[in-house]
């Protein structure tokens, strides 16, 4: 009896170990047990008692990493004879700037689709849109455009083309590599005579990680001027192919500008860069608060796992204390928060970002709520995932009340590609009296919502669309004018109402 009882002992472990190392690997399996054990602690147990799986897992990553660096072997040719054929389109510095004046057509035959001429595993294939969904009934609008001399986006890995802000009579632009700073005078954009200057600096110097600089979906995520501080996120290397959202800052006046790391407590942890990582859902917006604080979208970089715990920033909106880097978390189940705005006087936070395959959301985070606010994410959404197999073990809820998450203000069906979020202002257009806020576009097929300005208001559930065929990476107020980033040529747009 004694040795039945040993052998079913016996049995029974064994049975546990081989169920257990089938599914180490696995985020969802056995995702209840895994939710107790640190990442720390996983690495020790998969080494010391699963090493046959740990070395297999190990085998697979670095076949990963040979794939992921012959791209960046042909990525970084190719950008190397753009350079020797001409260094002006590669990003370096030059005086021959163009500029070019249109007004807005809203018009049905303005809208183009420059989808069809992709071929990747994220177009939304079988259901491009050819007919515009949103309408267009705003006031008319004329753009003036002046050419950048910097890098184009598809010659960078679809690295940004860089981010904007303004600083008393200047514009200063942070380019996606962190190579340029350049400052431009205001008034030269209404004389239509594209004067700027670069500033020196030590971005580079202090940046963690050499794919922030070459091309690939690296780089920087955001600049904001606050109170004579100029604030960079960016991509962090923490340590050997292992990433999180990281802030840099320094004081903004006529010289160089010396960048220091702004202290974020508790951001020590990072992702590794294997299967699902994805740079470009990292997030990394920066907002003034009130109370010395800024707001930081923070990404969950296409990972799934403990996205919704409160032990860590993935996939959260977060303030951020100037002074010594206290952190509290404002809401949770993002994916890829690409636009925030803080409106004072509702207390709110409008927070747009990126679904999969479909479902980009408008989400409100009310900051008078007592209990933390979760959107959903990787629970539920109103798009899919790109892959089959994810689709299976990751399945999206569609309803998110019905799940005990709150609901998006508005969500977009094929996705725009959402990016920065603004007030609409009534200095700006009389189209203010209607709509609250503004958001820009990236995407491809201007149809669907894409390359535009989304005009919106919430109360009464209304967009209307502004056609700029050209992706809106950043945009900030100018004056009385509206100041668009645009990726594809690229190009600085001055909006305003004709």
């Amino acid at each position: 009896m004694k040795k039945k009882l040993i052998f079913f002992f016996i049995a029974i472990i064994l049975s546990l170990y081989f169920l257990i190392s089938l599914n180490l690997n696995n985020e969802k399996k056995l995702s209840f047990f895994k939710s107790f054990i640190s990442l720390e602690k996983k690495e020790i147990i998969k080494k010391t008692i699963f090493p046959i799986q740990y070395k297999d897992n190990i085998i697979s990553e670095l076949n990963y990493k040979i794939r992921e660096l012959k791209t960046e072997i042909i990525n970084l040719s190719k950008w190397s004879n753009k350079v020797n054929n001409n260094k002006a389109t590669a990003g370096f510095i030059s005086n021959n700037i163009y500029s070019l004046s249109r007004y807005i057509d809203t018009s049905e035959n303005n809208f183009i689709n420059k989808a069809n001429k992709i071929n990747n595993e994220y177009r939304d294939k079988g259901d491009l849109v050819d007919a515009p969904i949103f309408s267009t009934k705003l006031s008319n609008y004329k753009i003036l455009e002046f050419d950048l001399p910097l890098l184009k986006r598809g010659d960078q890995s679809e690295k940004p083309v860089g981010y904007i802000d303004t600083y008393k009579d200047q514009i200063i632009l942070v380019s996606g590599n962190g190579f340029y700073i350049l400052s431009i005078d205001k008034k030269s954009l209404k004389e239509e005579n594209f004067n700027y200057r670069e500033i020196k600096h030590n971005l580079t110097e202090v940046m963690s990680g050499y794919r922030n600089f070459i091309p690939s979906k690296f780089g920087i995520k955001d600049v904001t001027i606050i109170d004579n501080f100029i604030y960079v996120s960016y991509t962090k290397e923490l340590k050997p192919d292992c990433y999180n959202l990281s802030i840099l800052k320094s004081r903004i006046g006529l010289g160089e500008l010396n960048f220091e790391e702004l202290s974020i407590e508790n951001n020590q942890k990072c992702i590794y860069d294997y299967q699902r990582f994805n740079p470009h859902a990292g997030g990394g917006r920066i907002i003034e608060l009130e109370n010395n604080k800024i707001g930081l979208s923070y990404g969950s970089f296409s990972f799934f796992e403990n996205i919704l715990e409160k032990n860590n920033y993935w996939g959260k909106n977060i303030s951020i204390d100037k002074r010594n880097g206290e952190v509290k978390i404002l809401s949770i189940g993002h994916r890829n928060v690409q636009g925030l705005f803080f409106d004072k006087k509702k207390n709110i936070i409008i927070s747009t970002e990126h679904g999969p395959k479909g479902g980009d959301e408008i989400n409100v985070v009310e900051l008078n709520q007592s209990k933390i606010e979760n959107f959903g994410w990787p629970k539920a959404s109103y798009g899919e995932h790109y892959q089959e197999k994810t689709k299976k073990e990751y399945p999206l809820k569609k309803s998110h009340a019905k799940f005990g998450f709150k609901e998006p203000a508005h969500y977009f069906v094929p996705s725009v590609g959402i990016s920065e979020v603004i007030d609409c202002k009534k200095t700006f257009s009389v189209d203010c009296e209607n709509y609250e806020f503004i958001s820009s576009s990236m995407g491809n097929n201007s149809f669907e919502g894409d390359m535009s300005l989304l005009f919106f208001n919430l109360d009464k559930k209304i967009i209307q669309q502004l056609p700029i065929n050209g992706r809106i990476r950043d945009m900030t107020y100018l004056d009385n004018n509206l100041l668009l980033l645009l990726e594809d040529r690229p190009s600085i747009g001055v909006l305003k109402v004709d």
